[in-house]
């Protein structure tokens, strides 16, 4: 199944939410949807996949479909997404939890 066709604008529209809003609930909003979109076992599977083919030749790669290095791509620009929406996440915790600055 071709994931990435079907799922790229809707995760196109979060990241501009997401740089639009600059709060939690578009961060939380794309954490939601990767967890939809990916189970545990999926991720580790893709970052397995990746880390793979990054380390051996070329010849030893699993992926020969075109539908499965698009998947695995749009798993790498879902997943650079999340990690974006939650660095702003523990940014804004950070910034609730540190005092006022006084002058």
């Amino acid at each position: 199944m071709n994931i990435s066709s079907t799922l790229l604008e809707p995760m196109l529209t979060l990241h501009q939410k997401l740089h639009a809003c600059q709060n939690k609930k578009a961060a939380w909003e794309i954490v939601e949807e990767y967890f939809t979109c990916f189970s545990m076992q999926t991720v580790n599977k893709d970052l397995w996949t990746m880390l793979f083919a990054s380390i051996t030749k070329n010849e030893e790669v699993p992926m020969q479909k075109g539908v499965e290095r698009e998947n695995l791509i749009f798993f790498y620009q879902f997943t650079l997404l999340m990690i974006e929406a939650v660095q702003l996440l523990q940014s804004k915790k950070k910034a609730q939890h540190q005092p006022a600055a006084t002058h």
